[in-house]
């Protein structure tokens, strides 16, 4: 009885060990993305220029942001992010990130930013 009690742990640890190696191959064969273009691959709608100002405005938090951004992406909890959720994240964690923004007037077939259009009216 002692003998077979023994013998059934070996075959558990044994499985054990298998499993575990299993495991440990499978994670060395995944290559590890760099969070930064997994993050770039998700964003859509303007969030691409989001993300470079804020690396611009602040680049230690802002890859800290990514970080945890990739790993929730990872996990699955995310899909995509929205420039506009992006922005609101940053505004959230302290990090104002202002963008460059032109209005544009289109008459007549012309394209005119808003400043040309009133240093002509001057």
């Amino acid at each position: 009885m002692d003998e077979e009690l023994d013998l059934l742990k070996m075959r558990k640890l044994l499985e054990l060990k298998r499993r575990m190696l299993a495991a440990q191959g499978r994670s060395q064969r995944q290559p590890q993305i760099d969070p930064l273009e997994l993050v770039r691959s998700r964003l859509v709608n303007r969030g691409d220029e989001v993300l470079e100002q804020a690396l611009r405005l602040y680049p230690r938090a802002t890859r800290r942001v990514v970080e945890e951004l990739a790993r929730l992406i990872r996990s699955g909890r995310i899909d995509r992010i929205d420039g506009a959720a992006l922005l609101e994240l940053f505004e959230n964690l302290g990090m104002p990130v202002r963008l460059d923004t032109k209005i544009v007037y289109k008459a007549k077939g012309k394209t005119k930013t808003l400043s040309e259009l009133l240093r002509e009216k001057e």
